[in-house]
């Protein structure tokens, strides 16, 4: 009896080791996001599907920007709105503070009503798409493929 005692302890922690290998071996995605229905779907199948790849996600407001530092995460998802032709401010801000190599390891998807209405980009992978929610699967598969060539 004390010999399986022994053994049961031994396996859990080898358990609790490996998944806390696994924890700190893993990729940081944050994904950020204004509120609407069409992001809500993008982003709950782009998290589907790296929670698959046992990547940490973390998904936050936009807002959440200016406290980011961008070193902390393998690679970061911005979903914002173009309003009038523009970028929302708190992302506009992020993005200009960005040096060469974070803009690296950042994907911005603006949304608009329109695909015919683009905002400036400062020098980072851009995907556009209008704020259809028959078009939100082809969405989060070209952020998944962005997404995947970034956490290889």
């Amino acid at each position: 009896m004390k010999k399986y005692f022994v053994i049961g302890i031994l396996l859990l922690m080898l358990v609790v080791l490996n998944s806390q290998v696994a924890i700190q071996n893993s990729k940081r995605v944050l994904i950020t996001s204004s509120r609407s229905d069409y992001k809500k779907d993008l982003v709950a199948q782009i998290v589907d599907e790296l929670t698959e790849m046992q990547c940490e996600v973390v998904v936050e407001n936009n807002k959440f920007l200016k406290d980011t530092n961008p070193m902390e995460y393998d690679a970061i998802v911005i979903l914002n709105k173009i309003y009038a032709g523009k970028q929302e401010k708190k992302v506009r801000n992020f993005l200009a503070g960005l040096s060469e190599k974070e803009k690296e390891k950042v994907l911005v998807v603006n949304t608009v009503g329109a695909k015919k209405y683009v905002a400036k980009q400062p020098n980072v992978p851009l995907i556009t798409s209008a704020s259809e929610n028959s078009k939100a699967e082809e969405t989060a598969r070209e952020m998944m493929y962005w997404l995947k060539s970034k956490l290889k």
